[in-house]
């Protein structure tokens, strides 16, 4: 008996996975954002 669609567990997974993935795509972005800021700072203020 072949099934169709995905269970409820796989479907968790997926969503977890996605989750983590953003959360570290945020927290690198705004790393950069800062980086990049101070770095202007910098240059303006020399």
């Amino acid at each position: 008996m072949k099934r169709k669609g995905f269970t409820l567990l796989e479907l968790l997974i997926v969503i977890v996975v996605i989750g983590i993935l953003a959360v570290m795509m945020l927290f690198s972005s705004t790393e950069a954002v800062t980086t990049a800021s101070c770095g202007t700072a910098i240059t303006v203020n020399a």
